[in-house]
């Protein structure tokens, strides 16, 4: 993106209704390719003194927003997505304890991410009468040897198994998580995972890259070559497989690594895509308010002092880490986020938060990618109470979908 004058950005879609993320640090045990901020092997002392902080934390968001006319004017809570680790793992007690203070809309998306290992029936129940609604199983592959590779605490019939207890538990939204491109796997066995899935029948699937970070285990078996990374053009073969298969399915691809049936996109995420406010309350959980990011500490000691400090100084932003942001940040963070939706980007609504016209701001990147058919500009006509509109967005063409990261590099350097 070209330097402009340092200023303070727009804020985003503040007028959205805010999402609340709730981390839950909590594991059987790491994943080999794992690097988000969890902890195998947690005593109940442990989860106990954390889940104490984390009910402190949501207490004082519900009781600032309250106390804000401009929030307690806004729309309620419409989603909240409790992840980690393995939220799944804890109590179901302490997890109803803490939505049990958080104001939320009737209809609320409300999502738990769960292990196959860890889908106990009677947590099932606990979760729908805690007002849960949809559950996010982390799956990742229906081959036991790739489920082993990985570090995954569960077999694929144990998989298949957790799915149906959920439907019999009353689930009607669940999501299962799929991961591609990882040593060893291949194109057959790929396909093998994506028929079983099929057949289950979930209402989303998320299906990612591997990607090797820094400090995991997997990035020190490459490190000293004992594992082979599989080839770009295998790792798009596996993508385009998995968006055609879904499409064919009757799932909506629409966004990047994300498919679902009619009605059941993933609310909550949808708002980190179109940049709307969020909370996060947990460990290293992340918040977005519309102009500035915040984060909170790590380590378990680390949060639990930063939330006695939030209490003290009835703050959200007391003892977080801060990131102010300019406006070529948050250009970039649109482009990023918008163009992961299949749909695109809006270009006026860009124009609007920003001052600047995209399509001349970035001409050269943008033009050369048309020309090269991997990306394009689409219209449609919009209707609202004075007048029908023509709305146009940028978007990823098919075949642009393949390099979207090398795209998107280009867009925002």
């Amino acid at each position: 993106m070209e330097n402009k004058d340092k200023k303070t950005a727009p804020a985003y879609n503040t007028q959205a209704a805010e999402g609340v993320y709730i981390h839950i640090p909590f594991c059987l045990s790491k994943c080999i390719y794992c690097d988000f901020t969890s902890y195998a092997g947690c005593g109940a002392d442990e989860q106990h003194r954390y889940f104490e902080a984390l009910k402190r934390e949501a207490e004082l968001y519900a009781k600032l927003r309250a106390a804000d006319p401009g929030k307690a004017a806004a729309p309620l809570t419409d989603t909240i997505f409790i992840g980690g680790g393995t939220p799944s793992t804890a109590e179901a007690s302490y997890i109803a304890e803490v939505l049990e203070r958080l104001p939320r809309a009737q209809n609320a998306e409300i999502t738990i991410e769960c292990n196959p290992a860890a889908v106990l029936d009677s947590r099932l129940k606990q979760y729908r009468a805690a007002g849960i609604n949809r559950l996010s199983m982390g799956v990742q592959s229906f081959d036991d040897a790739e489920l082993r590779f990985l570090g995954r605490a569960h077999t694929a019939a144990e998989a298949e198994r957790s799915f149906m207890r959920a439907r019999e538990a009353g689930f009607d939204n669940i999501n299962i998580d799929l991961i591609f491109g990882f040593p060893g796997q291949t194109l057959e066995t790929w396909n093998k995972t994506l028929d079983r899935a099929l057949a289950m029948s979930p209402d989303h699937i998320s299906f990612y890259s591997l990607q090797i970070e820094e400090g995991t285990p997997l990035y020190e078996k490459f490190r000293r070559d004992e594992v082979e990374q599989i080839s770009d053009e295998l790792n798009r073969e596996m993508y385009r497989t998995a968006a055609d298969r879904l499409t064919a399915a009757g799932f909506d691809h629409y966004e990047i690594s994300n498919a679902a049936r009619l009605g059941r996109r993933c609310r909550h995420n949808i708002k980190y895509w179109s940049m709307a406010p969020y909370t996060g309350l947990g460990a290293a959980a992340h918040s977005f308010d519309g102009s500035r990011r915040f984060y909170n500490p790590e380590s378990l000691a680390s949060y639990e002092s930063a939330v006695l400090q939030k209490c003290s100084a009835g703050d959200m932003t007391a003892g977080t880490y801060i990131e102010e942001c300019d406006i070529n940040e948050r250009m970039t963070d649109y482009i990023f986020t918008g163009l992961r939706l299949t749909e695109g980007l809006d270009l006026e609504l860009f124009e609007q938060m920003f001052g600047e016209d995209l399509l001349k701001l970035q001409e050269k990147n943008i033009s050369r990618f048309i020309d090269d058919g991997l990306l394009e500009i689409t219209e449609k006509t919009v209707n609202d109470d004075t007048r029908a509109a023509k709305k146009k967005n940028l978007r990823f063409t098919r075949a642009g979908l393949d390099i979207s990261n090398y795209i998107i590099g280009e867009l925002i350097v």
